[in-house]
């Protein structure tokens, strides 16, 4: 089971879990790699020279890809649409920074 729906006379809701990419992404002081992309890409936005410092982190570390694809996969679990569109410019400014080419993964990854 993936869900459950929750029905009263009134409303109807369906309750299903949180994926494990938004908990990672969302847990205070994670260090996971799309923590630090996504923190990398609202130091950008902000004029922060921080930005620097996390990409500098994920390409030392060979992350960067895993947190490229993380954070699309995590913009396909969200439901609110300004978070979905974070989550995307995050992985766009990633991407930027690779030089592996993600068209066909995500494709696949956002017909599903």
């Amino acid at each position: 089971i993936d869900s459950t729906r929750i029905i009263s006379n009134k409303w109807s809701d369906v309750l299903e879990p949180v994926s494990p990419i938004l908990v990672e992404l969302q847990t205070t002081g994670s260090v996971a790699p799309v923590t630090a992309l996504f923190d990398s890409r609202d130091a950008f936005d902000a004029g922060d020279s921080e930005a620097e410092k996390f990409m500098r982190g994920l390409v030392d570390n060979g992350t960067l890809d895993d947190a490229v694809k993380q954070c699309c996969l995590a913009a396909t679990s969200e439901y609110n649409y300004e978070a979905q569109k974070a989550l995307l410019r995050a992985a766009s400014y990633g991407k930027s920074f690779s030089g592996n080419t993600y068209a066909n993964e995500l494709k696949d990854d956002f017909r599903n």
